[in-house]
């Protein structure tokens, strides 16, 4: 597909400039869109935005939830076209293509053109993920798992932040036995993830 047909608008997207004009990118990136940029683009359609944001920003804040509402659904429903017009894209893409995108996007990224969210490293359809490390299993473990927990004096907290500190000094207490039951299922994860990926290349 011609780029200009890939790339998904967005309301004051510099980015969205950026990828009509950066010679080598083909495919478009599924930007986010919420109920604010919504709002702003029906109001100020011009896109005057810098005029027009902190009298915007007051009449949003005291929009009906219901209002709210519509517009967050509306925000879903482009986010979720988006995405499944760049799925289809990427469906009918070949492996190179990709390739040669993503290494156009690296760079890009590289040059603090854009960020990593706005512009992502694209995926292969059917490609496997890599599975997570050791250290964040065991931190799941830890989360999730009041048995765990117990068994190493540690209190449950809802705040993110804490439970990794905490996670992570126990993790760097422990012995290799204590460890290996991570390190294998990771090591085991590995080399699955390295086989299929293999099988996925070669018949690509």
């Amino acid at each position: 597909m011609l780029l200009n047909t890939l790339v998904f608008k967005r309301p004051f997207s510099a980015a969205n400039v950026l990828f009509r004009s950066v010679a080598g990118l083909k495919f478009g990136t599924p930007s986010r869109v919420n109920a604010w940029t919504l709002f702003v683009k029906r109001e100020r359609p011009e896109g005057n935005l810098q005029q027009w944001v902190a009298a915007l920003s007051e009449e949003y804040r005291n929009l009906s939830s219901v209002e709210k509402s519509r517009l967050t659904e509306e925000a879903n429903r482009i986010n979720a076209r988006k995405q499944y017009e760049l799925n289809r894209a990427l469906e009918n893409a070949s492996l190179e293509d990709i390739k040669r995108e993503n290494t156009v996007r690296h760079s890009i990224r590289a040059e603090k053109k854009v960020s990593s969210r706005s512009l992502p490293k694209l995926r292969i359809p059917g490609y496997p993920k890599r599975p997570v490390g050791a250290f964040i299993r065991f931190y799941k473990d830890l989360k999730d798992n009041q048995s765990v927990r117990d068994q190493y004096d540690l209190m449950s907290t809802d705040n993110v932040t804490d439970m990794a500190y905490e996670a992570g000094k126990i993790w760097r207490s422990m012995s290799q036995s204590e460890k290996a039951p991570y390190t294998k299922a990771f090591e085991r994860d590995l080399a699955a993830y390295h086989e299929a990926r293999d099988r996925l290349t070669k018949s690509l």
